[in-house]
């Protein structure tokens, strides 16, 4: 349903997840736009591994504009308290390129977590496709106790 389709790919769908999709997602195999594999996102492309980009709140690396040549990873570990940095460290190890999105500098205050569930990281990145705008997509997306005031730069 975005403005701008991509194509979503979803990796190590296995175990207790695939087990869980099959139980309360029944038709997901048939999602438009959508792939759903058993292999990890570093098999599944393994030989596009240059164009892997790991967004995680940990990087020194902030991006400004998305690249259609790139394949953004965005992880499912929520790794701000007891596993900090594990994303991070995980994509270093693989050799992997990583980034943040620039959402601190559309929000005032300090102390405020970058750290976002998955659903709205993607529709951060849907958002920022639609209207080339970083301030709007985070606008749009992040819940107002993480949002407090936007700052359009």
């Amino acid at each position: 349903q975005a403005k701008t389709p991509v194509h979503l790919v979803l990796t190590s769908v296995k175990n207790g997840i695939k087990e869980a999709f099959d139980r309360q997602l029944q038709v997901y195999e048939s999602w438009a736009g959508v792939t759903v594999s058993s292999e990890s996102y570093t098999e599944v492309y393994k030989d596009k591994k240059d164009q892997l980009v790991y967004l995680t709140a940990d990087s020194d690396v902030q991006i400004d504009r998305l690249s259609p040549q790139d394949i953004y990873v965005i992880g499912g570990i929520v790794d701000r308290n007891r596993h900090k940095g594990i994303c991070h460290e995980r994509a270093q190890a693989q050799g992997i390129r990583t980034a943040r999105l620039p959402i601190d500098k559309h929000l005032l205050g300090s102390g405020r977590s970058m750290v976002m569930c998955t659903n709205h990281v993607v529709d951060m990145l849907l958002g920022f496709l639609d209207t080339e705008d970083w301030g709007t997509a985070v606008q749009r997306v992040l819940p107002e106790r993480k949002r407090g005031s936007i700052n359009h730069c």
